[in-house]
This record gives C-alpha cells, structure tokens and sequence, in this order.
C-alpha cells in the first residue's frame, strides 16, 4: 500500500473508535510514558497537542509540569519550519532530552512513523539526538511500512498495550 492509502486506511479506522475507548486508551499511554526512566530523567519534553482521533496527552503535559519539567509544543512558523516553543520561546533541538512524536502509522519492526504528509516532524527530527518516543494506538501498527532515505527511527514506541523498546 502506498502512503496515502494507508493514511486513509488508518483515518477510518481510528474515526471507528468511540471516545470512551479513546480516553481509556490514552490514559494507558499516559501512564507508560510518565513510568519510563527516560521521562524520569528528562528535564525538556517535546510533546503535542493532540488531534481528536490521536492519544490524548494532556494528562502526561500536566504531569510533566507538574514535575518541574519544561514542555515545548509543535509550532510551524510563516516559512513552514517547525519549531518546538513554550511560552513563544522556541528550544533548539539539542536542548530537547525527550520527543513525544504522534503519528498516522508506525511500522512495529523498524520504529519508523508515517505522519501527516507535512514532513514537519522528519525535519526536526533530523537535528534531535535525544530519546524518540512514538505514542499511537495499536491499531496503527503496519508493519512492512514503506520508509525514505529521510525517515528517523524511534527508540521507543508506545501504545495502550504497553512499551516497546528497539
């Protein structure tokens, strides 16, 4: 299947869910990632504002401030950079120690995304050294996805099933 293919694909599939099993879901997610040793020693987060149909993360943001840790959010500026900002202060990428990265698809063997089409994210993540953590529901697991030359690979993926290390 080609990109587009599998994006609608998937579209379809997580408009099925019903909200409740959404929540119930995303709070699996939420708690899995504020577990990891990862978020524990993480100072700066990378994180995003949900879509309706994506892991709900608001609860793992407000825990992480909570925490005394700095989140920065996905802006895309008038040029079409995206940049991770808090506060309209942007972070550079080297001072990120962990990236909460949503995507469409993810491939469960290689740990590579397939996101939106935009190619935001593959931009930014080519100049991040820091822990890579894809949070999607299992359902957007495709294996065999198709990569690039220019996708980055996570180090982490996690689900409502649980956490799943490279």
């Amino acid at each position: 299947m080609d990109k587009d293919t599998i994006r609608a694909d998937i579209t379809h599939r997580l408009k099925q869910l019903p909200p409740t099993l959404i929540a119930e879901f995303s709070q699996k997610i939420v708690d899995s990632l504020s577990s990891l040793p990862e978020y524990q020693s993480a100072q700066t987060i990378a994180a995003y504002s949900p879509f309706a149909t994506e892991p709900q993360i608001q609860d793992f943001i407000t825990r992480a401030t909570s925490d005394g840790k700095a989140v920065y959010l996905p802006f895309i500026d008038s040029e079409g950079v995206m940049e991770m900002v808090r506060d309209t202060v942007p972070a550079k990428p080297e001072d990120i120690n962990l990236i909460i990265i949503p995507c469409m698809a993810y491939d469960p063997k290689t740990f590579i995304r397939l996101g939106r089409g935009g190619g935001h994210y593959d931009i930014y993540l080519e100049q991040a050294s820091t822990t890579k953590i894809i949070v999607a529901f299992s359902l957007q697991g495709v294996p065999n996805l198709i990569t690039e030359q220019h996708d980055i690979s996570a180090d982490i993926i996690v689900t409502e099933n649980g956490i799943q290390r490279k």
